[in-house]
């Protein structure tokens, strides 16, 4: 493992990139003025407003008002790649400061991007996650609406810190009131809430929530992906070393690494009994033993299948709980 570089070392280096941790001075999209003073909760590190369910019940009428008035609205759920690196390989202050480097360069792509006066912008950090900011934006213009994908693009933008072999470099996961996806939701949501003025739309809130976060995981495991080198690791025709770098490098965050690994076995054993009467009866005999499969199941057909089997109907009543 590298050896950690001490606070003096790194700070000299973000000093650079003119992205140190955040002023004393908090940008007019960090102050919670739109909150009442007892439910002013902000984070230690970004001063932003944290999503409780105070916050949540604020925004989620902001957000009833749009869809009431036929006004445009859109969610960006931003998340630092790679924090756990950062922290192990430099130490947690050196992940602090990277978190407040989220909320720099995201307040400065919002500065940049000159929205319109109507538009109401909305940052928060959720409470489960450090790493994560969620920004809403109320009462678009078409004008502005465009900008919003905009943003999406350019505040994703890497920041490479040769120095420190690392890279800084944000996943983000947009959905808005335009979205094909969330049509018949938004719909609805709009009938009911005409019908009756004092429901509140918290169901489709936290869909929307729910699925930016998921599109913000979903590029972050892409790039998790491609940093790996697989292509080489293939080439080898070694499986085990294959899974054993998946393992080391994806387990543990998002999911457990033995977990991770029984599933990377499973599927490659399938994979491999599928592609048995295609390649050499010697190569696929090693490519299984080297799973773990015990020579006397390797002629045994069902032994392998019956595991994924079981395994595919266990993880089928969860999905189904």
């Amino acid at each position: 493992m590298p050896e950690k570089t001490t606070q003096n070392q790194w700070r000299d280096v973000l000093s650079k990139i003119n992205k140190s941790p955040l002023s004393s001075n908090l940008s007019r999209f960090q102050k919670p003025d739109w909150l009442p003073p007892k439910l002013k909760q902000v984070d230690r590190l970004t001063g932003l407003p944290i999503l409780n369910s105070e916050t949540r019940n604020i925004l989620v009428g902001e957000l009833s008002q749009c869809i009431k008035n036929n006004e445009k609205w859109a969610c960006l759920y931003m998340d630092a790649d790679q924090l756990k690196t950062a922290n192990d390989r430099h130490g947690r202050s050196f992940g602090d400061a990277y978190i407040n480097w989220e909320t720099t360069t995201t307040i400065d792509t919002l500065e940049k991007a000159s929205l319109t006066d109507k538009t109401t912008v909305r940052m928060v950090r959720p409470s489960h996650a450090a790493d994560e900011v969620i920004i809403w934006f109320f009462n678009l213009t078409d004008e502005d609406m465009q900008k919003i994908h905009k943003i999406q693009e350019s505040v994703g933008t890497p920041v490479s810190i040769p120095e420190l072999s690392f890279t800084f470099s944000l996943s983000a996961g947009l959905l808005t009131s335009d979205d094909y996806a969330i049509k018949d939701s938004l719909n609805n949501t709009q009938k009911y809430l005409l019908s009756d003025p004092k429901t509140q739309p918290f169901e489709l809130f936290q869909v929307i929530e729910e699925k930016t976060e998921e599109l913000a995981k979903v590029e972050k495991i892409a790039k998790d992906l491609h940093r790996l080198p697989l292509a080489e690791l293939m080439q080898q025709k070694n499986i085990s070393a294959l899974i054993t770098v998946m393992k080391n490098n994806l387990g543990g965050s998002r999911i457990s690494e033995h977990l991770l690994e029984l599933i990377l076995k499973l599927q490659s054993i399938q994979t491999i009994r599928l592609l048995g009467n295609h390649i050499d009866n010697k190569i696929y005999r090693e490519m299984l033993t080297g799973l773990g499969v015990k020579a006397e199941d390797l002629n045994n057909v069902e032994s392998p299948n019956k595991l994924i089997s079981l395994f595919r109907n266990l993880f089928g009543e969860i999905d189904e709980e």
